[in-house]
């Protein structure tokens, strides 16, 4: 008695022409990946920076950095000298001088005899002599100095991994 045989034959050339495919396309997937990744980052490092500074969280996007890294990774930089003008801290003119808020927990602050110059983009400036001039532009502080002060490094990281 003769037995019986299957044979099973399989086609595999299309499966291959797809898996060569992938791997041809594989670092302009992962460069895309990586770049989301990184805008979602600049995303999460301004949502933690406003929650304490009372400011748009586009002005604190504003000073943050994307750039390439590799061929196929992001980098997202927050520079240590940008620190944002007083006039983004809804800064107002009074008889005493100019008030602001800068932090969302605490209230607001007036800086005695400032003045806010609306002929120069409505900065906020204060006298540095008793003369007329010089006058000095006033800042606020850096959002990466809120980064580091609040140790928001620990807050970011499990997130954007």
């Amino acid at each position: 008695m003769i037995a019986p045989t299957v044979t099973v034959q399989s086609n595999a050339s299309p499966l291959i022409k797809e898996l060569e495919n992938v791997v041809s396309n594989l670092p302009k997937e992962l460069r895309i990946v990586s770049w989301k990744v990184a805008r979602k980052t600049k995303s999460l490092i301004a949502k933690e920076v406003t929650k304490e500074l009372n400011v748009a969280q586009k002005i604190v996007r504003a000073k943050l950095t994307q750039s390439r890294r590799e061929p196929t990774g992001a980098e997202v930089q927050l520079k240590k000298t940008a620190r944002i003008l007083l006039k983004e801290f809804k800064a107002r003119q009074t008889k005493k001088g100019v008030s602001y808020k800068i932090s969302k927990t605490q209230g607001r602050k007036t800086i005695q005899g400032g003045f806010i110059v609306t002929s120069l983009s409505s900065n906020v400036f204060v006298r540095a002599s008793k003369s007329r001039l010089p006058i000095k532009k006033l800042r606020g502080p850096s959002p990466w100095g809120v980064f580091v002060k609040n140790n928001l490094n620990i807050v970011i990281e499990p997130q954007v991994n």
